[in-house]
């Protein structure tokens, strides 16, 4: 597969492998485990043997192989992960004992009386041995402030709890969250016994980095809390440290995705780490190297979130295309990560966060990019004279045009998919979200890189540099609140849904659908090249939204 642009070639051969396995897991996952294995491992065996025969014979059945080949291969891999028990649904809940280790934690985990995680059972006391392997989401009283190690990631609890099954509930964002992410099972009311295994030395050190970390940030902001748990929030992953006027004011104005850690942060991170790095004269391998493994640490520091590790390998596989003087393809290098995320974890298929950023990125390289060139063409000052008479002022203003026209491009691409995403996962139609993130996602660039730069100089010793960086962080950040406080007084965002609940969904594929015919069949001098997808998404606006 591949589509034909005005930056080249653009060849994907992996959406070959991507899309059928996409297929497999969406099957198994509507189906809930009534999908027979022996029909999927019968699959396999058959596009296996068409792709070996197609290839002696050098017919084109070698795609029909392919196709089934993924989609056997992604039902059986999400059956793999889901693990699901369907005679426990059946059961009432029941006390259990039982050793979790921590995996993740949740941001209810930092109130006062309670602590929730989630984690993987690994041992049971008779007669629940068969939920061994399972992942669960705890809700656990607060051990007593002496045995703060038991809240670390990375540790192992003993605990006894009510063990309750865990499946989609409309009702319930959070758990219809943990049920797409592969949790079967909810342990409540739950009380510390002992800990079988204390976090590492590594994790202690980190957990204790992360907290000076938050401290540097906070330093001397002691008056501006709202502006302090914002950054805490948008640089740490402390999503529980904004207020709630704040998520209230980010969620309404349709930007709220910048607090949660993804391609835009580890980005922004990965340009300041480069940067440093080729300061210091390091070659651009080692400086691909050295970064990609401190980014990685970063990743780590915050926990881990999915939405994080996907950033993470997204930018990894692109920059490590170019450090190896691979053919300039954006496509194919996010393909590639959203194939090694899926084969590590198919669960994230089914999240709004994977969802939202791989949609985005590619409406972002497939329509985009060529947006942004073909503005830059149709409005380019001075483009009848010679780049060598060009007076540097004339440089400058034609540099910053351009800049300017693809930036707005960039915007207006991701709006396409944001403003039906906002309504699907949000509850909330934004149609000045383009404006928005137009002005904003600049600014959180400012914020996020003064921060962690901040962060690096309060580590190193240097407190008056870090200072500097984090209250210039935290004047940009007071900057675009009040920008949004005064946006949202004028009625720009109002509370919406959809006809159903697929209907979002349904309409960022579409979306996405059209950005690939359009760029197949038609030339970039057609208007509807450009015009195709924004039409699509209006059409799945009007059809299908209602205000509540």
């Amino acid at each position: 597969m591949h589509a034909s642009g005005s930056t080249g070639s653009n060849r994907a051969p992996l959406l070959w492998l991507i899309l059928p396995l996409i297929g497999g897991i969406t099957l198994s996952g509507l189906l809930s485990g009534r999908l027979p294995t022996g029909i999927c491992y019968a699959g396999l065996g058959i596009g296996a043997a068409t792709m070996i025969a197609a290839r002696r014979s050098d017919h084109r059945w070698w795609a029909l192989g392919i196709i089934l080949t993924g989609l056997s291969f992604g039902a059986l891999h999400h059956d793999h992960q889901r693990q699901t028990l369907p005679e426990w649904a059946k059961l009432p809940d029941r006390e259990v004992t039982v050793v979790v280790g921590v995996d993740r934690i949740f941001a209810s985990a930092y109130s006062h009386r309670s602590f929730s995680f989630g984690g993987r059972v690994v041992s049971a006391h008779a007669p629940s041995e068969e939920i061994v392997g399972q992942k669960v989401q705890v809700q656990l009283r607060r051990p007593p402030p002496e045995t703060k190690a038991a809240l670390a990631r990375g540790s192992r609890l003993k605990l006894i709890g009510q063990l309750t099954p865990l499946g989609p509930d409309p009702e319930s964002e959070f758990s219809a969250y943990l049920a797409d992410s592969g949790y079967n099972f909810r342990i409540r009311q739950g009380r510390w016994l002992e800990n079988t295994t204390t976090p590492s030395a590594y994790a202690q050190a980190r957990d204790e980095l992360r907290s000076r970390a938050a401290k540097i940030l906070a330093q001397d902001l002691e008056d501006h809390p709202e502006l302090v748990g914002a950054m805490q929030a948008m640089l740490l992953g402390q999503r529980h440290e904004l207020t709630d006027d704040a998520k209230s004011l980010f969620m309404r104005s349709g930007t709220m995705h910048l607090f949660a850690i993804s391609g835009l942060h580890i980005g922004v991170i990965a340009a300041v780490l480069h940067g440093l790095l080729r300061a210091l004269r390091i070659s651009r391998l080692t400086a691909f190297i050295i970064g990609s493994g401190l980014l990685l640490g970063y990743v780590d520091l915050i926990g881990q979130t999915p939405s994080a590790v996907r950033a993470w390998l997204m930018i990894t596989c692109f920059h490590g295309a170019r450090v190896w003087r691979a053919p300039g393809n954006s496509v194919a290098a996010i393909a590639a990560s959203a194939l090694l995320v899926l084969l590590w974890d198919p669960m994230q298929l089914f999240s709004a966060g994977f969802q939202m950023s791989y949609a985005i990125v590619f409406a972002l390289l497939l329509y985009g990019v060529p947006l942004g060139e073909h503005w830059q063409r149709l409005v380019q000052p001075w483009r009848d004279l010679p780049v060598a008479s060009l007076s540097p002022r004339q440089r400058w203003v034609q540099s910053r045009t351009e800049v300017v026209l693809m930036a707005g491009a960039l915007t207006w691409a991701a709006s396409l998919i944001g403003i039906l995403s906002s309504v699907t996962f949000f509850g909330w139609f934004t149609p000045l979200a383009f404006y928005a993130n137009m002005l904003l996602v600049p600014l959180a660039g400012l914020v996020i890189s003064g921060g962690f730069v901040g962060i690096l100089c309060g580590l190193v010793g240097v407190g008056p540099w870090a200072l500097w960086f984090t209250h210039a962080a935290a004047l940009v950040l007071g900057i675009m609140r009040e920008a949004l406080r005064w946006g949202l007084g004028s009625g720009a965002s109002h509370p919406a849904e959809f006809m159903s609940a697929w209907w979002g969904q349904t309409g960022m594929f579409l979306v996405l659908a059209a950005i690939v015919m359009v760029r197949e069949v038609l030339s970039p001098q057609n208007r509807w090249r450009w015009w195709g997808p924004p039409l699509v998404t209006i059409l799945w606006l009007v059809i299908g939204l209602r205000f509540t």
